[in-house]
């Protein structure tokens, strides 16, 4: 199953891929991150690996980042491991007319560990897409700024 949100972004994609590929700023639109560590590899390259965790209404989420793509503006794709399965996300920025950007990600769960789990993935399609797109508009009002735009 894909699931695929976009936003728009009123700043031109220089300043959006800035500050998407700065990581310290998961935790400005990332709602629950708590820390991003490095456990193999070059940070930000391709095949490099990171702990990521969350924390969710009281339950820690602990996720091994695999980065797969980095061929910012057009593609950064990561696997995402986890307790209850793995997911790719491929995220993407375009510059649309008037120094505007386009901002997509698409989460394709790749495995789903437990009974419950894909029942709740089959008929609850939101419980992913609902998180997901909070986050996009969470990134286009770090990007709208002013301290960012000035």
């Amino acid at each position: 199953m894909i699931i695929t949100c976009e936003t728009y972004i009123d700043a031109p994609v220089e300043i959006t891929v800035e500050l998407f590929a700065d990581r310290r700023n998961l935790k400005k639109w990332q709602d629950g991150f708590k820390s991003l560590t490095p456990v193999d590899g070059q940070p930000g390259s391709v095949g490099a690996r990171s702990k990521i965790i969350f924390e969710n209404k009281g339950h820690t989420i602990e996720l091994i980042e695999t980065i797969l793509v980095n061929d910012l503006p057009a593609e950064f794709k990561a696997l995402y491991e986890h307790s209850h399965g793995s997911n790719t996300t491929t995220s993407g920025f375009a510059e649309v007319p008037g120094r505007k950007t386009r901002f997509t990600m698409a989460i394709e769960t790749v495995a789903i560990k437990g009974l419950l789990q894909k029942i709740m993935m089959l008929i609850m399609p939101g419980m992913v897409k609902k998180p997901t797109q909070k986050w996009l508009e969470n990134f286009k009002a770090l990007a709208e700024a002013p301290a960012f735009l000035g």
